[in-house]
């Protein structure tokens, strides 16, 4: 054990002087992937940790550290998400860990020991993955492979690195209809014979005609999707069995899934909802269905419920038990809290939506309310 901590600080110094080889510069890379072991190597790259340890560690105030964490979110409350560092509940204890790294030092070679050479999967989102129902009855497994082939009505239809786009026949004498048929872990895009566009989130189903006729462009959707409708004469309408959004032209978000209620979200334009109550969404508003039935209406930021649309998860001041939710649906993952009041704890930050859970993982367990263990396809959340 000595052993590897000195090798540990061997590595440290050789990546101040810039001698490291390609081989230990890879290993060192995989070692920083600790929280503890980078803010060691970040406070001794830039000379802190030096200063601080000749402090005395009683003039550090975890009251002080609290009150000022709360004062700098006041500051930043209405900054936009994308901006925010990731920050869990326990201000005090990333402050303290911030201002005392040196502290560390004595509990650092358990920590190295216990952890930092037991080998943890990387769990990565499997992303393009979907099945297409087509109107003849046949299914069709979406991949990564380009396709191209023909629904009943003579419709075309061309699949290309995850996303379908469909080119429409003859209009037939009676709609033909699809489902696009999206799994857990799962995502997928169609472009529908309109032009209109729809990306899917996990754990989503779409269904749709392969040619829009009569007066309206009706689909159907069971889990989440964002959309945008290509302006028209007839209106489009997003059909959910909690009511109806109705556009002519415009980008929003829907999210329905039957035991959380019915979220949509405005990004451009204007929707109207239509469903127990009637209520028409400006840009920047949310229309929130309970699962009890009540409707409201709110202001949100949009990044926060369709940014998984461009890449990013963002939350604000959301229950870890609602944000695993998500992260269970778009990686395939169980995730378990041993101590049910975990699921409660509020976070505000952002994950990259392509980047492995545990990254999220690891930035969860620094902030010193829990830690986690991976078995498998099970994540297990338990009180540090």
């Amino acid at each position: 054990m000595e052993n590897e901590f000195s090798y540990i600080i061997e590595l440290f110094r050789k990546s101040y002087g810039g001698i490291l080889t390609p081989g230990e510069r890879e290993e060192l890379e995989r070692l920083l992937e600790n929280e503890q072991l980078r803010h060691v190597w970040e406070e001794l790259e830039r000379g802190d940790l030096a200063r601080e340890s000749v402090r005395n560690g009683d003039l550090f105030s975890c009251q002080r550290g609290s009150s000022e964490f709360k004062r700098l979110r006041k500051v930043r409350k209405y900054r936009k998400l994308r901006q925010y560092v990731a920050i869990g509940v326990s201000a005090a204890a990333i402050l303290l860990a911030v201002n005392m790294v040196f502290t560390w030092l004595p509990s650092l070679k358990k920590n190295v020991k216990q952890n930092l050479f037991a080998t943890v999967p990387d769990i990565f989102p499997e992303r393009n993955k979907a099945y297409l129902l087509l109107g003849s009855g046949d299914t069709v497994r979406v991949t990564g492979d380009k396709k191209v082939f023909q629904d009943k009505n003579g419709a075309q239809i061309k699949y290309d690195n995850g996303a379908l786009a469909y080119s429409a026949g003859e209009e037939p004498e009676e709609a033909v209809y699809n489902t696009l048929m999206v799994p857990v872990g799962g995502e997928s895009m169609v472009t529908l014979a309109d032009g209109s566009k729809v990306w899917l989130n996990a754990d989503t189903r779409l269904r749709y005609p392969t040619h829009f006729t009569g007066d309206e462009r009706r689909v159907e959707l069971e889990g989440e999707a964002y959309f945008e409708v290509k302006p028209g004469s007839s209106p489009f309408i997003v059909h959910t069995s909690e009511g109806d959004v109705r556009v002519l032209g415009t980008s929003f978000g829907v999210r329905f899934f039957e035991k959380e209620g019915m979220l949509t979200t405005l990004v451009s334009g204007k929707v109207l909802y239509r469903g127990r109550d009637s209520v028409v969404l400006e840009p920047g508003e949310q229309v929130v269905v309970t699962v009890t039935g009540e409707v409201r209406k709110r202001e949100v930021d949009v990044d926060e419920y369709v940014g998984w649309k461009n890449g990013t998860y963002v939350f604000d001041r959301r229950s870890l038990e609602e944000i695993m939710r998500d992260l269970e649906r778009w990686y395939g993952v169980k995730v378990v809290f041993v101590q049910p009041e975990l699921g409660a704890l509020p976070f505000t930050g952002y994950i990259k939506r392509y980047d492995k859970i545990n990254t999220f993982l690891k930035l969860l367990e620094s902030t010193g309310e829990l830690s986690y263990k991976i078995e498998g396809k099970n994540i297990m959340l338990y009180k540090k």
